[in-house]
């Protein structure tokens, strides 16, 4: 019979050898940890500056929609501002009615159209807008870009816009106590234009861009006053007796006076003149032009070229590619 030895076990598991980090090693993993961290964050933050981007691109393309479908309708693009002399005017002053509104019911927000309590005269002035329209608590989702930074210190910073529509550029009309007066572009007072009207090429003339910061900087303790953002259903106010050299048009509509995406902070009496700006990453503004698609321009472009994009007849010849 062959000698069998059993080996207890208790021997082999007496001493079993203890596995830990140690405080070197625990370093080099939460360091490594941090690395990728900090190298995924851009890249998440890049993802969701796309996204807004894409979003605002979109809001522009409904509006350009909603504007086009006024026009199929109409025959004619919508006014900037529109009002009606003498019934929207007062002791000389008349108000309108900006085209965000008048296009609610061409981008199916009739409910919302149907609220809209258009300013009639100057006793439906400013104050008006702010603490008795219906809309005071209404905002539109599409008329946001979701790019641009929230101002909490503005009555109307829940119901703001950042588009607003292209007065031109090219020509001076006149200088009033507002700022500049252009009206070579397509939205401006009683413009009513017909695509007809657009010589220069309806995928080569601006309709409506960003603006999206400067109007929110009316606001503070040296200016507590002042409006801060507009509201998207503001329109603007001018003379009876003289609409074109009285318009103050800074509450729906911009030039492009100076350079495209300028920090320019007008002062109050000049809000004609604010630029179009935004927020978005990499310096883009984005417009959509008469034909209806939308294109974000780099703030390094010419500003020949820029101000020849904002007028509808100046007899301008540019390529497609604008950047």
């Amino acid at each position: 019979m062959s000698d069998l030895r059993v080996i207890p076990t208790n021997n082999i598991m007496k001493n079993p050898r203890q596995y830990a980090f140690t405080l070197v090693e625990l370093l080099v993993v939460i360091a490594i940890i941090g690395i990728l961290i900090a190298l995924l964050l851009p890249a998440v933050q890049a993802a969701r500056e796309a996204a807004r981007r894409m979003q605002c691109t979109n809001n522009l393309k409904q509006i350009g929609l909603g504007i086009l479908n006024y026009e199929s309708a109409n025959e004619m693009l919508p006014a900037g501002s529109v009002f009606s002399s003498p019934l929207n005017c007062s002791g000389g002053e008349c108000f309108g009615s900006n085209f965000l509104a008048i296009i609610l019911p061409y981008m199916e927000l009739k409910d919302v159209y149907d609220l809209y309590e258009p300013c009639l005269s100057s006793d439906h002035g400013y104050a008006w807008w702010g603490s008795q329209s219906k809309l005071k608590d209404i905002p539109v989702a599409g008329f946001r870009c979701p790019s641009a930074a929230n101002d909490g210190d503005s009555p109307f910073a829940h119901v703001r816009k950042d588009y607003f529509g292209v007065l031109g550029g090219g020509t001076l009309v006149t200088r009033n106590y507002r700022g500049d007066v252009y009206t070579d572009g397509v939205l401006y007072f009683n413009s009513f234009i017909r695509l007809g009207d657009i010589s220069d090429g309806t995928s080569s003339t601006f309709m409506v861009g960003e603006s999206s910061h400067q109007r929110c900087m009316w606001l503070s303790p040296s200016n507590p006053n002042g409006l801060g953002c507009y509201a998207w259903y503001f329109a603007d106010n001018t003379k009876q007796s003289d609409p074109v050299g009285g318009a103050n048009t800074g509450h729906f509509a911009s030039s492009t006076k100076y350079p495209l995406g300028s920090r320019i902070v007008p002062v109050h009496d000049d809000h004609n003149d604010c630029p179009f700006v935004s927020e978005h990453a990499g310096e883009v503004v984005n417009f959509v032009f008469c034909d209806g698609h939308v294109q974000g321009l780099g703030i390094t472009i010419d500003h020949w070229l820029y101000k020849a994009l904002s007028t509808r007849a100046g007899g301008e010849v540019v390529g497609g590619d604008f950047e």
